[in-house]
């Protein structure tokens, strides 16, 4: 091959390396309503008077179950 089909063929190999096929991306709009949903099923549940704020409760009163007391007491022991 001579230097000018080698250069040639490196030019058009560098100029075809820029070039893209690809469309442009453009983010699509997201499926989801942009504000929290109202109505009579929605409204503020609030605390019950006298009711401990849930951060604090230890773990063994938020998970009432023994099982699952279980389950997290084993985890906890054995990490």
């Amino acid at each position: 091959m001579s230097a000018k089909t080698v250069l040639l063929t490196v030019g058009a190999a560098i100029f075809l390396a820029g070039c893209t096929l690809a469309p442009k991306y453009t983010r699509p709009e997201p499926p989801v309503p942009a504000d929290w949903p109202k109505g009579p099923a929605y409204r503020d549940a609030g605390m019950a008077p006298g009711a401990a704020a849930v951060s604090a409760l230890g773990w063994r009163e938020f998970f009432a179950d023994p099982k699952l007391q279980t389950i997290i007491g084993t985890a906890l022991d054995h990490n």
